[in-house]
């Protein structure tokens, strides 16, 4: 692995965004590549579930980052960040799939030990939660700009997917898409 891959990934596990955004700016020549896998099969995506940034997936996704690749274990990004309990990776995963038009895909991706991104989240109780909520979205609807709306903290975070939750409970469908493009359930914008 190149050293400027390796800045890269390092990078994005702890969303140093000046770093990041300077190695993605250099010539194309010189520019590692999103895409470009470690050793282990990991791709900037894979670091990028480890910092729980939101700041970081937009930046990557900006560059064409692959936010559904399995590594050489079959692990996806989505799979890490269940792992860790990180709600903000998986919502920006998330909202790339809604988008893609491959949700259910990416939920029931499973890795060369055949374990999803559930079996991945067992221990972590926000995780599940929010695979939960997003299992039961339907894919049709709308997805907010990546530039819509301010950042999303954990505490704010649990509300909307309760509030989410409540509103497919009731099939009330107009409340539903609202709360997609007004609240920014699925939005990439970086933390303020």
């Amino acid at each position: 692995m190149s050293a400027r891959l390796m800045q890269l990934h390092g990078g994005c596990r702890v969303a140093d965004l000046h770093k990041i955004e300077s190695l993605l700016r250099l010539d194309p020549k010189e520019r590692p590549g999103v895409n470009e896998p470690a050793d282990s099969g990991d791709i900037a995506a894979h670091a990028a579930a480890q910092s729980n940034s939101l700041a970081v997936f937009g930046i990557i996704a900006q560059h064409g980052a692959d936010l559904f690749h399995a590594n050489t274990a079959g692990n996806t990004p989505l799979m890490l960040a269940c792992a860790k309990g990180h709600t903000l990776a998986m919502l920006a995963i998330a909202r790339e799939a809604v988008a893609k038009g491959c949700l259910d895909t990416v939920l029931a991706a499973t890795n060369r030990q055949y374990l999803t991104a559930k079996d991945w989240a067992s221990s972590q109780p926000e995780a599940l939660q929010l695979l939960a909520t997003l299992s039961i979205v339907p894919t049709s609807l709308k997805v907010p700009s990546a530039d819509a709306v301010a950042a999303l903290d954990k505490p704010s975070l649990v509300g909307r997917a309760q509030a989410l939750l409540q509103a497919i409970a009731s099939t009330d469908l107009p409340a539903l898409a609202t709360m997609f493009s007004q609240s920014a359930i699925l939005d990439l914008s970086s933390p303020r």
